[in-house]
């Protein structure tokens, strides 16, 4: 192989790897971004459903002091 030759099977192959390795921290930030997202509506879901629970709880006491 020519001296051209190897230069450019290295930089390809140095390109290959660099671009792998973007590729892949961009996707790892993605995931680990809608996981976040993900606990923090379940979060806010679980914290509505206890305040309906007591909500609820208050008003049948409130119907059976009536």
């Amino acid at each position: 192989m020519s001296r051209e030759t190897n230069k450019s099977v290295l930089f390809g192959a140095i390109s290959g790897v660099t671009l792998g390795w973007a590729a892949k921290s961009l996707a790892s930030r993605r995931a680990g971004f809608l996981d976040k997202i993900r606990r923090i509506d379940q979060r806010i879901y679980e914290d509505g459903r206890t305040r309906a629970e007591k909500i609820q709880q208050i008003k049948l006491d409130v119907d059976k002091k009536i």
